[in-house]
């Protein structure tokens, strides 16, 4: 049925999401090289995706393309519901379809950084797991087994502070991640390629059950 609504789809139409889908293609090539840089990641930092957090709302300046498909699709459903007895509840995979290759087709761009995020986090994790060591081996020396050390730099830096403070570090490394498909990301698409499915199956569903499953889809 989905080929068959774009089959009596203007041109124009056809011509618009073809530019779109251009300007996504460029995206991933952008994205594909700049993995290939050798990029000053930050392990620690607080967006949890070593300074790349901000290229997680990409996805979201493609959501009108997501939106205008699911439009057509689902003006082309409504009128079948209306004029030809559809029963648009036996739509519900096809429409479940769409939402999910909408959000794998514009969030792809993302996979391209998931390679020097990973290695970014599997580098630091024993680098600052030595650190931490080695700064709680010499707190140990000194005020549990009572032993005189010498006046390591790594007690006294300020940057690193208390052993709870490295600790805390390292749990930020830790907790990393390795792919910037996020709900940042997902969500805005998901919305888009959704809210005209809601639209139309509010012709012979109730609307507060139709938002209640879209909800807990979401969150």
């Amino acid at each position: 049925r989905i080929t068959e609504v774009f089959q009596s789809v203007p041109r124009l139409f056809l011509l618009l999401v073809l530019g779109w889908l251009w300007r996504l293609a460029l995206l991933s090539v952008l994205l594909l090289r700049l993995g290939r840089l050798n990029l000053a990641l930050v392990p620690t930092h607080a967006d949890r995706c070593a300074g790349l957090g901000f290229l997680e709302k990409l996805p979201m300046h493609f959501a009108p393309l997501a939106l205008a498909v699911g439009a057509v699709l689902a003006s082309r459903w409504a009128h079948d519901a209306v004029y030809h007895g559809l029963a648009l509840i036996d739509l519900k995979l096809q429409m479940m379809i769409f939402v999910v290759i909408c959000v794998l087709v514009l969030c792809l761009p993302l996979l391209a950084l998931m390679g020097p995020l990973k290695r970014a986090k599997t580098q630091a994790l024993p680098r600052y797991s030595a650190l931490v060591a080695r700064q709680g081996r010499l707190v140990h020396q000194r005020w549990i087994e009572g032993r005189e050390v010498d006046d390591a730099p790594i007690l006294s830096a300020p940057e690193l502070g208390p052993v709870a403070d490295t600790a805390e570090v390292y749990r930020s490394v830790q907790g990393m991640r390795t792919s910037l498909l996020g709900k940042a990301a997902i969500v805005p698409v998901a919305l888009a390629a959704a809210l005209p499915m809601v639209a139309v199956l509010t012709l012979q569903l109730p609307v507060k059950q139709l938002l209640q499953a879209l909800l807990k889809a979401l969150v």
